[in-house]
């Protein structure tokens, strides 16, 4: 009920459009002071842009005492019922009401929260404070069209019981209530209370839902959590779950990666991590390419034995240029090189050298062949230095094999010996020394070659240093005493002699 005190203007105050005796309700409903036609919740202010506005256009002079005491709903004001049985054609206005509070009017706009409380108009304030903390997100959806928040000051309800987060959970679904970040969280702390027991309560209702889980921002929380807790037995039922059908969209799913690969260490302490093979072998060729895929192959790789990881071997053999020319499966290739046992490493270094023209030109199959040149040693080096010799100063001008023939000199100069020796022989060294790659190469061949060879190459060089930059020309210098001659002053200025590191534009591995 609106206060006398605003319904009768004191003694003086300016005049209104307002009759005070008779208020003109018909008035409030042009502009944005005008009636709204969905109830306001509880603890709202009444139904008008706020207790302000409705100061302002009764009474320009009321005090800030007054506008607290404005929060009644206009509707139950005396004039109110004859005012709209006069403009009820107009659509705007909100049906009166008859009682003293507007709860009635709730359930008709509100989907009901609780079926075992009183009518609304016995409620008292403490239950209608404990109901809307406890469904706060069902009044929010329920609302979501035109209502109006609650007014007043805020607060943190109390965390409920694990024991009433499970039964709400339950009641609604794990999977919808995982995926909101508080249902989340709260089943979390569950499981972390409650232990194996309620994981295994858990995984049976999530029966069927266990992938959709795993792949949900918040849910794959749940599901990481779930597999820490769980005993083996539980964990053999998720894998059998997770492996039936295609596993492909939740290896390659940003969450579902991180999901997958937490199963699969609980399930390697277990040693049951071989049950999920098949379903990884069945998506091999797309999940070593793909960027969270990957992932997931390479920790098989890391914590399978031999047998178990035969699928990803098996695909690199088959395709290895395919493989190792993406952005994420090079990745993949060395880690097989590293994880390999020695017949397999040797099958795998064959096919790499067999390849090595295509995979020294690629911005990602170089990476493979000089981790492939690490790991298989003075064999491999003579592999990989027979199949590019005869374009030794093409491979060199190239940004990426410019690294492999780096790498080849570095591991074993003996075994690439024909890479000097075609250098030595180049027909046109000065372009090679100004080339932005090839000088480098040149340089790695003086520091790396010894004796006649090493001679014969300098004596080539040697002449061109007059036609450099002075700075590159003492740096070249400094890698053979044989040039001395040709540059007297490189021998005070090249310091000790050591190599400028190259500045590698592209990626790394």
């Amino acid at each position: 009920m609106l206060s006398e005190e605003l319904m009768h203007r004191p003694q003086g105050a300016e005049s209104s459009n307002l009759d005070d005796a008779n208020p003109n309700w018909f008035a409030f409903d042009d502009d944005s002071f005008g009636l709204q036609d969905v109830p306001r919740p509880t603890t709202a202010p009444p139904n008008m842009e706020g207790a302000r506005q409705l100061q302002m256009l009764l009474d320009n002079h009321a005090s800030s005492a007054t506008i607290s005491a404005m929060i009644n709903d206009i509707r139950l004001d005396e004039h109110y019922t004859s005012f709209y049985a006069t403009y009820q054609e107009r659509n705007k206005l909100p049906p009166p009401v008859s009682t003293t509070t507007i709860y009635d009017e709730i359930p008709r706009f509100q989907i009901p929260l609780r079926q075992d409380l009183p009518a609304p108009n016995s409620w008292t304030a403490a239950a209608a404070a404990a109901a809307a903390a406890a469904a706060v997100a069902a009044v929010n959806q329920a609302n979501a069209k035109g209502a109006v928040q609650s007014s007043g000051p805020s607060s943190t309800p109390e965390e409920p019981p694990v024991e009433d987060v499970v039964e709400a959970a339950v009641a609604r679904g794990i999977l919808i209530y995982a995926r909101e970040q508080v249902g989340c969280r709260a089943l979390q702390k569950a499981v972390d209370e409650q232990g194996p027991e309620l994981v295994a309560l858990l995984i049976e209702k999530l029966q069927g839902d266990m992938k959709n889980l795993m792949v949900d921002p918040f849910g794959n929380y749940l599901a990481q959590k779930i597999f820490e807790v769980a005993n083996r037995m539980d964990l053999l039922v998720i894998a059998d779950e997770v492996s039936s059908g295609d596993v492909t969209w939740v290896v390659c799913d940003a969450h579902g990666t991180r999901a997958m690969q937490k199963l699969l260490q609980r399930l390697a302490k277990e040693g049951a991590a071989n049950s999920l093979v098949p379903a990884l072998a069945r998506s091999v060729s797309r999940i070593v390419r793909d960027s969270h895929g990957s992932h997931v192959a390479q920790l098989c790789l890391r914590l399978l034995g031999e047998h178990d990881c035969e699928f990803i071997y098996e695909n690199v053999l088959q395709n290895p240029v395919g493989v190792a020319c993406s952005r994420h499966g090079c990745c993949v290739v060395q880690r097989c090189l590293d994880a390999a046992p020695p017949l397999k490493l040797t099958k795998l270094l064959e096919v790499i050298v067999k390849h090595a023209l295509e995979l020294c030109n690629d911005p990602y199959g170089n990476y493979v062949l000089q981790h492939a040149l690490r790991r298989g040693g003075s064999d491999t080096v003579a592999g990989v230095t027979e199949s590019l010799c005869g374009q030794v100063a093409n491979f060199a001008r190239g940004k990426f094999s410019s690294n492999v023939l780096e790498r080849l000199l570095q591991i074993d100069s003996n075994a690439s010996k024909g890479i000097i020796l075609e250098l030595a022989d180049s027909a046109d060294m000065l372009s090679l020394l100004l080339d932005p790659f090839a000088n480098y190469v040149v340089q790695s061949a003086l520091a790396s070659s010894r004796g006649k060879i090493h001679h014969k190459l300098a004596t080539v060089v040697g002449p061109h240093l007059r036609k450099l930059g002075s700075a590159h020309a003492i740096r070249i210098a400094g890698k053979s005493p044989d040039l001395a001659q040709y540059l007297p002053e490189a021998a005070a200025q090249a310091g000790n002699g050591k190599r400028t590191p190259r500045k590698h534009s592209h990626r790394s591995s």
